[in-house]
């Protein structure tokens, strides 16, 4: 069996790894001239700079398993103590986070009010529907509008660059989601789930890990183990042919064309709707409907003894209520202090989003600008920077608007009709590394089931 792989983001290389693994012959193609797609590192100067993602929660399987396969498990880097303090930016002053439920009732971030509103949670009636709703929705629902404005609402910017009125609590947050289906309420499901003898809650739980070399080292390590990947080389078109599948691509200004029994599709989802528009108009129209929000990376290397700040902890999100242009701020270098050259401190801004798309069209020179404003008013910050990055993402993360769930079955469903075909991208079931290595895993058990069934 032979098979193309189109995308050599985390994703696609995770597939092609596992199909390769198993005595696949695999031809992954990357229009970039060197792989990753967004989770690639940038080293300058003794800072490492994540262009995209800094990492995963070591929680879940999927991604432990893809580094031991590849015998990466030498090159995993924990992140520090100090990464597990969050901080809000809220009433115009850095206020920490809460941990756990103890320092959560002494906390000032909630009035109150605000406290016994989510304490009462117990008391308002489920909503027993699994028809999706908005996260505004039913956080303000179940836990009141303040905890919807204050903890909510800087942690979806912070996830999905998003907006909770629009994002799909079934998609975006399915475990809780499914609480309240199945316990009536999130406390009660919490309680019972702590009676069963299970310790993981909804909220996402583990230690932030990455690599030595940052998270490009993983999808860098994965291209090489791999016999045949392109890079430079943009798919142009797909063609259904009577067994198989046609792949025209452009390589050195050249056009070609190569057939494959199967074909992974692990491109956004607008890439891949444009690829099968004339092969599979339904799915094609599918994909499209899935929006991305801009994003905006502005990163910064500085002489630490000039900062007026300790950087103690893993950063702040921002409410959109505080009005600010940012939405949020990653003290790279405390939560992995390799990122930064000795008595260098490596910070990293976000902007833009589903709340200030606009910014994405700025200059560079006025989003630099931007940010070390907002570093000034949020955290004192005044000296000038001696490296600075900029990297735009025009359509930079999947947002899963209300109704997502279902449209990903829908298009699940409907790619059955297209033997050979499959997708495999961070635009389906989940926006996280997690995500991609557990979507790619089970992309490439898919088609090793093809290739047993047509051999039987």
């Amino acid at each position: 069996m032979k098979v193309a792989v189109v995308g050599a983001g985390i994703s696609g290389l995770t597939t092609a790894f596992y199909l390769q693994k198993a005595g696949i012959s695999v031809k992954v193609f990357e229009r970039e001239k060197n792989v990753g797609g967004k989770a690639k590192t940038i080293i300058e100067d003794g800072y490492l700079v994540e262009y995209g993602p800094n990492g995963f929660l070591d929680s879940k399987e999927s991604t432990l398993k893809l580094v031991k396969d590849a015998k990466l498990s030498d090159r995993l880097y924990r992140s520090s103590d100090l990464s597990r303090k969050r901080f809000l930016f809220l009433k115009g002053k850095l206020q920490e986070i809460p941990e756990n439920p103890f320092k959560f009732l002494t906390s000032p971030v909630l009035s109150l009010k605000g406290k016994l509103r989510i304490l009462a949670e117990v008391f308002v009636p489920p909503n027993k529907s699994w028809e999706d709703e908005s996260v505004s929705s039913f956080v303000s629902r179940r836990l009141g509008k303040e905890a919807l404005e204050v903890l909510i609402d800087p942690m979806v910017a912070g996830i999905y660059a998003g907006n909770p009125d629009k994002l799909g609590m079934k998609s975006a947050f399915y475990t809780i989601f499914k609480l309240e289906k199945e316990y009536g309420g999130l406390i009660r499901g919490l309680v019972a789930k702590l009676l069963k003898g299970e310790k993981k809650g909804p909220a996402p739980s583990g230690v932030l890990t990455s690599f030595v070399n940052g998270v490009g080292e993983l999808t860098g390590s994965l291209a090489k183990e791999l016999k045949h990947v392109e890079t430079d080389a943009e798919v142009i078109g797909i063609e259904k042919l009577e067994i198989g599948w046609k792949v025209v691509f452009k390589k050195s200004g050249r056009e070609r064309e190569e057939t494959f029994d199967a074909i992974v599709l692990s491109t956004p989802s607008y890439v891949s709707a444009k690829l099968l528009k004339p092969v599979a108009s339904e799915i094609s129209n599918l994909l499209a409907k899935i929006p991305y929000s801009p994003i905006v990376v502005v990163a910064f290397g500085f002489e630490k003894s000039k900062l007026n700040h300790d950087l103690n902890g893993f950063g702040f999100v921002v409410p959109r209520m505080e009005k600010r242009k940012i939405l949020g701020v990653l003290w790279d270098s405390s939560i992995f202090p390799n990122r930064a050259p000795k008595g260098k401190a490596l910070i990293r801004v976000m902007l833009g989003g589903a709340r200030n798309p606009e910014l994405i069209e700025l200059s560079e020179e006025e989003l630099v600008k931007i940010a070390l404003e907002e570093l000034a008013l949020t955290m004192g910050i005044n000296s000038e920077p001696e490296k600075v990055w900029v990297f735009k993402h025009f359509k930079g993360i999947p947002h899963y608007d209300v109704g997502h769930y279902d449209l990903v079955k829908e298009i699940f469903a409907t790619l059955k009709n297209y033997k050979g075909l499959f997708l495999c991208n961070n635009s389906l079931t989940g926006i996280g590394i997690n995500d991609c290595t557990q979507a790619g895993i089970n992309t490439a058990r898919k088609v090793l089931a093809l290739h047993e069934s047509s051999n039987n």
